[in-house]
């Protein structure tokens, strides 16, 4: 993973500032590289020049500066920066990103996969759009989405049951098909009152005459 790799480049700067002297012999304590909430400040950042402040007896940003100075090249990282008050900001290289985007065109379906479900059971509703009105935009991007989500859970190990809840029974649709009936009638020149409580919609003109 990206984070394994700069913590690992991480205590690699630490090691050549120490050999150099630019900062003094201690433990690095554990830290975390995670990904910023602004992506203004890169794409990976990590405070562990704060957190070895008091280990070292030095300032984070001086302790950041040392880091930085002694990072070793990596062919993924494009940019790394300080923000103050001692933060170490991460970009990765464009170019690199760019060689992703094919490895991953070129790698087979399965690229990306995992075993994180362990094979956990996983139930999906989606879309279960109502039969008595008509399909809206807000149903396709159900689908897409609902669809998506348990594609993404089954890659990732689980065992998906997808779900669409049609409700075909009932009083709705036994109203439903006194109200297209009437429709269909008038089609035929027949007035009659739609039902009570019965579906008034225009969309079922267009089914009549379908």
């Amino acid at each position: 993973m990206i984070r394994d790799d700069i913590i690992s480049l991480i205590q690699q700067a630490a090691h050549k500032a120490q050999a150099a002297g630019d900062l003094p012999m201690f433990g690095l304590p554990d830290f975390v590289v995670e990904r910023p909430k602004n992506p203004e400040h890169g794409d990976y950042s990590t405070n562990v020049a704060m957190q070895s402040a008091r280990l070292a007896k030095m300032a984070p940003v001086k302790i950041a500066e040392a880091l930085i100075n002694h990072f070793p090249p990596a062919q993924f990282i494009g940019k790394v920066e300080l923000a103050h008050p001692g933060f170490v900001n991460f970009t990765l290289s464009d170019a690199w990103l760019a060689q992703q985007v094919a490895a991953i065109a070129a790698a087979p379906d399965s690229f990306g996969n995992s075993d994180t479900g362990q094979g956990r059971k996983a139930q999906v509703e989606f879309v279960s759009a109502n039969p008595t009105g008509p399909l809206t935009i807000g149903h396709a991007w159900g689908a897409v989405l609902g669809d998506t989500i348990a594609s993404l859970l089954t890659a990732t190990g689980w065992d998906v049951t997808r779900e669409y809840y049609f409700n075909n029974g009932g009083r709705q649709m036994r109203l439903l098909g006194e109200s297209l009936r009437v429709r269909y009638l008038e089609l035929l020149g027949q007035s009659n009152p739609i039902p009570q409580d019965g579906y008034q919609g225009d969309y079922l003109r267009w089914v009549a005459a379908a």
